[in-house]
């Protein structure tokens, strides 16, 4: 509540600078034509706002996040006299929302922001702007969630063109979106193609972030998931394994996600009979859940 109340003084006194700035540039018709100062001094504001959403939005403050991107929006707008098109700044915002949109499970909403950022980064930036690449990644990552696979593609495809000309395909980020790839290949395409997403996506991870990062850990997890549908079991227990070392080491004996890999070894280690094995799997993933509910 202190933090809220803080933040709430600091929009009052954002708004009322705004609100002074443009009373005195208002035509005939009461429509506000800024100079070039005051469109400066509305675009500092509007990008102190939406620096205050993205704070709020880490607390969990999602409503109120919202409300502050908002606000900034219609500032960033403001500055360039209602031309948004031409506001790259206004694109992050839109972009920012785009994302919380989507973590809040706000799909639709989500997808929407995305596209209006597009829309200004490929006016004011070109075809190969790395901004462009992320917002096309978060699209097609959002996209392949819900099970729309060509659009997903294509915007995964795109997002890792662009990256592979700035970076080359040697580079974290890439990682990340061939990732993706394989996530929606393994759902709608070829597995086999799907793995080889995989196999380089974690090349790459392990090379630019060494082998205990939890990055390289849950793209080992979802390999061995692709090789659990390939029936490959001993591979997909070999890529468990190791996830699950970088999961303890990284995140600690009681974990969800530690709980998750094992019970998935579990999983495999009863198909491939190894009853002794999968005993002791589910028995320490039951015992980390019940930790964690006498947590709660």
């Amino acid at each position: 509540e202190g933090l809220l109340g803080a933040y709430q003084q600091v929009l009052k006194y954002c708004l009322h600078e705004t609100e002074e700035l443009t009373k005195c540039h208002k035509d005939d018709d009461g429509n506000i034509k800024l100079g070039k100062n005051a469109m400066y001094k509305t675009a500092d504001i509007g990008n102190a706002l939406h620096l205050l959403g993205a704070s709020l939005g880490v607390y969990g403050f999602f409503d109120e996040e919202m409300d502050y991107y908002k606000q900034a929006l219609r500032l960033k707008k403001l500055a360039v006299n209602g031309d948004i098109e031409k506001s790259i700044s206004a694109s992050d915002t839109l972009h920012s929302m785009g994302f919380s949109l989507d973590n809040a499970g706000k799909s639709e909403e989500a997808l929407e922001c995305y596209d209006q950022a597009l829309n200004i980064r490929y006016a004011c930036l070109g075809e190969d702007d790395l901004r462009i690449a992320e917002t096309q990644h978060n699209k097609g990552a959002l996209l392949c969630e819900e099970d729309r696979a060509e659009e997903a593609m294509e915007c995964l495809e795109e997002a890792l063109h662009i990256r592979e000309i700035h970076y080359g395909e040697q580079h974290e980020s890439c990682a990340d979106t061939m990732q993706w790839m394989g996530n929606l290949l393994r759902k709608h395409g070829d597995p086999s193609d799907a793995l080889d997403y995989f196999k380089f996506a974690l090349s790459i991870k392990q090379t630019r972030l060494g082998s205990d990062d939890i990055d390289v850990a849950n793209t080992l997890f979802n390999t061995a998931v692709l090789l659990d549908d390939m029936e490959k079991y001993h591979l997909s227990l070999v890529a468990y394994k190791e996830a699950l070392r970088i999961r303890k080491l990284v995140l600690g004996e009681k974990n969800q996600e530690v709980a998750d890999t094992l019970f998935c070894m579990g999983n495999v280690a009863t198909v491939i009979e190894n009853q002794q094995e999968a005993h002791q799997f589910f028995k320490e993933s039951i015992g980390i859940r019940e930790d964690l509910l006498h947590e709660d």
